[in-house]
């Protein structure tokens, strides 16, 4: 049963990835993060997570705000599954964006206290099938289409990195 868990997991995921229109448009950042917001709200106030948004309401983006807005639940999810699995009792997720001046570059980064990232496996987190999850709840093909879309869809970058008490994502583009 566990595996045919794991196949719908993974045939929806591809599902997500692909479904929808390929139209590239201009966005505006922050009312495509509070729509993906939206849907998490409740489990993270039912958890008494904090969330710190500060994220610049003039910021558009050009992509497809589908793919973009799929990367964001994936982090978001992450995040979730991180603090259920380390029952973190006071969550913190920090989301920030700004334009960095000296390159001109639209910045996001999704910040959170569950622990981090094992250095072993840091530099595997964006692998295909690569997950910390066992294998009824993941299916390791969420990082590394976020990677996809925003390294190659969106001609960006993403990369983590631990932080004194949590993780970072770091979106460029």
């Amino acid at each position: 049963m566990k595996e045919l868990l794991y196949l719908s997991d993974t045939i929806d995921d591809f599902k997500v990835f692909y479904a929808g229109s390929n139209d590239k448009t201009r966005f505006n950042l922050s009312d495509t993060i509070h729509r993906v917001l939206s849907v998490m709200i409740d489990y993270f106030k039912s958890r008494k997570v904090t969330l710190d948004i500060d994220i610049d309401r003039m910021i558009n983006i050009d992509g497809n705000v589908n793919e973009f807005s799929q990367v964001i639940l994936n982090l978001l999810t992450n995040i979730r599954d991180v603090f259920e699995r380390q029952q973190v009792a006071n969550g913190i997720v920090n989301i920030v964006s700004y334009i960095d001046h000296d390159t001109g570059k639209v910045v996001l980064t999704i910040t959170d206290n569950g622990g981090g990232i094992r250095s072993d496996i840091m530099g595997r987190v964006f692998e295909p099938y690569f997950t910390t999850k066992d294998k009824a709840r993941g299916t390791g093909l969420g990082l590394y289409i976020s990677k996809v879309i925003i390294d190659g869809n969106m001609h960006g970058t993403i990369t983590a990195a631990n932080t004194q008490d949590g993780c970072q994502v770091r979106i460029e583009l």
